[in-house]
């Protein structure tokens, strides 16, 4: 894997650590609802799933740019 897609992954694994912190989860944590579920796991279910699509895109990304397949 290229040192530029390591670098997309840290990035990524900061990004979802910050996005999974208090301030962001505190403001999805609402007595509302949507579509009869609450907030806050549809919050961290979207946020588990745009982490795992990205780190997918990076890593799909970087093994096509690597010429020696590693």
């Amino acid at each position: 894997m290229s040192k530029r897609a390591i670098t997309y992954l840290i990035v990524i694994f900061i990004a979802m650590a910050l996005a999974l912190h208090y301030p962001f989860v505190a403001v999805a944590n609402k007595p509302s609802m949507i579509y009869g579920l609450p907030v806050l796991p549809i919050y961290l279910a979207f946020i588990w799933l745009l982490m795992i699509l990205a780190s997918f895109l990076v890593v799909r990304k970087g093994k096509s740019d690597d010429s020696n397949g590693y």
